[in-house]
């Protein structure tokens, strides 16, 4: 505090004027520090943590932190430039030189092709081709009687049918073909059993004095849908015929005012099947639908 007139002592008693100097020192040191005002140079600093309000300058420039943003247009160019060069002075080229410098040469590919053994390559193939041909030759009487054969059975298969009672479940459609290929297919009236079969019919109130029934023959498709819709209340039957004369009730419906149905009953087996109302002076319409 030699600014300040204070001098080093030894021993002596410190007095009070002394000692109120030196705090106004202390004071003021504190305030230069903390005023930031003014600029302190030291040359060394040895810190475990440091906390600063202020971005700090080293060597005239700020300090980068975390999060700051970094621009590179300062060196794009440059670093451009270095790239290329590296790439020019790429050994690529010379590689290239060495590829293709080892690629034989017309005349090499020649004198291999003349070294390698072709010609007893053709040889074997042109023995063993003269051995197939006999060995043809030798069984042609067994596959012309094979042939023949093959032509008799045809003319007795085309003669193979099924008669109306389909006793026989298939028929020969088309005669073997010249490679032994036997062409069957079903009947017509077989595929014909397999298509659904579906019957609809309605009648308007004023044409109903007597009832509406509608019929359907589906054959042996056994499974059956029925729809119904009444303009008023009434009954719908549904009946069963092995003959398409007499019939039998297996099931009723009721609706106690207009309205409509669908039913799809357990298989039926009976190839007649119908749906029937005697309600009279309403509309009436009725589908059938079967298949297998």
């Amino acid at each position: 505090m030699s600014w300040k007139g204070l001098t080093y002592k030894g021993t002596e008693r410190l007095r009070s004027r002394e000692w109120n100097t030196m705090l106004d020192a202390l004071n003021e040191l504190y305030g230069f520090l903390t005023d930031g005002q003014h600029d302190i140079n030291v040359d060394e600093i040895y810190a475990n943590m440091g906390v600063f309000n202020k971005r700090i300058n080293c060597e005239g420039k700020p300090v980068i932190l975390d999060g700051d943003p970094i621009s590179i247009y300062q060196f794009y160019d440059l670093a451009k430039q270095q790239i290329q060069e590296a790439i020019d002075k790429s050994a690529l080229p010379g590689k290239l030189d060495q590829i293709y410098g080892k690629l034989p040469s017309k005349d090499d590919v020649t004198g291999a092709i003349n070294n390698a053994n072709v010609t007893g390559i053709c040889d074997l193939i042109r023995e063993y081709t003269k051995r197939s041909a006999e060995a043809t030759e030798a069984q042609q009487p067994k596959l012309d009687l094979m042939v023949e054969y093959t032509r008799q059975t045809s003319e007795v298969l085309l003669k193979v049918k099924m008669d109306e009672y389909g006793n026989v479940g298939v028929r020969i459609s088309e005669p073997i073909d010249e490679y032994g290929r036997v062409q069957i297919g079903p009947p017509t009236e077989l595929l014909e059993e397999y298509k659904s079969a579906m019957n609809s019919g309605s009648i308007a109130a004023a044409d109903n004095t007597t009832g509406f029934s509608l019929t359907l023959y589906k054959g042996g498709r056994p499974n059956v849908n029925v729809y119904y819709k009444l303009g008023g209340a009434g009954n719908v039957y549904l009946k069963v015929s092995r003959d398409g004369s007499t019939w039998r009730t297996i099931k009723t419906y009721t609706l106690s005012a207009s309205g409509e149905g669908w039913d799809a009953p357990p298989p039926i087996a009976y190839p007649y099947v119908k749906l029937e109302t005697d309600a009279t002076g309403i509309d009436v319409e009725f589908e059938i639908t079967a298949s297998r």
